[in-house]
């Protein structure tokens, strides 16, 4: 099985986009499935991989996504699932064994288990299997700067914020990325100068977050969902966006 992280890149050349549909639910939609399965077949060709998230499997399950899978597996898409995983080991093994199975490529979860008990299992299998792990390391909504922002003491490294001990933590555990808000292109620019993980940014389009500010600042993928998801005609979005995300280099 190709590492998830190769893979993504991979991918990510071939098609000159860095850009994820996040395969989002919009309220009081029905078929859900049927319509994110017509959006990929519209936008395959522009995206580099799918974001999956419980707001989809929370009604669905895990066995009624699977169509969903199945036609982004045949797009030669990897799939990251969003779990935003935070919980005891045993219970983490068995969600990553249950999502591995069905087809996923790689999972977002939360840096608040920590590592022995929590992530350190998940993060050998990953190893084992090829399959990613992306750290929430600083979210794109409005008060995650409550907590992400927060002034911690380390007993190894000082004082500083949280997100800071975060993005360290993705560093030593050797993971696949960190989820990074767009919205806040100052903060995405630090974490980048903290380590060389890739850097999966959130909160483009609907949230504010733009293109060339995230990318310039150290962005390698940008998630977006409602912007193409809700468009009428997301093919052009995707390829738009698409265009704009491999134009745009680093400046870091």
């Amino acid at each position: 099985m190709e590492k998830f992280r190769k893979l993504i890149q991979r991918v990510s050349e071939e098609r000159e986009s860095k850009v994820i549909l996040s395969a989002d639910r919009m309220p009081n939609e029905e078929n859900v499935i049927g319509k994110l399965i017509e959006i990929i077949e519209k936008v395959e060709n522009y995206i580099c991989a799918v974001k999956i998230g419980r707001q989809i499997t929370v009604k669905e399950g895990i066995n009624g996504v699977k169509p969903l899978i199945q036609r982004v597996k045949k797009a030669g898409l990897p799939i990251i699932f969003d779990s935003k995983l935070n919980d005891v080991a045993h219970t983490n093994r068995i969600v990553v064994y249950e999502h591995y199975k069905a087809g996923i490529n790689a999972e977002i979860v939360s840096p608040l288990p920590g590592f022995e008990g929590g992530l350190r299992d998940i993060i050998e299998m990953s190893r084992e299997w090829g399959y990613g792990i992306i750290l929430l390391t600083y979210m794109s909504n409005p008060g995650a700067k409550e907590m992400f922002e927060a002034e911690i003491i380390d007993p190894h490294e000082g004082r500083l914020r949280f997100y800071e001990k975060i993005a360290r933590m993705a560093e030593k555990w050797m993971l696949d990325g960190m989820i990074v808000g767009a919205t806040r292109p100052r903060i995405l620019r630090h974490i980048r100068n903290i380590n060389e993980n890739p850097i999966y940014a959130v909160g483009i389009g609907k949230q504010g977050g733009k293109i060339e500010e995230a990318i310039k600042n150290g962005a390698n993928y940008l998630i977006i969902g409602r912007s193409i998801i809700t468009s009428e005609k997301p093919e052009e979005i995707a390829y738009k966006y698409a265009r704009e995300s491999w134009k745009v280099e680093s400046i870091i």
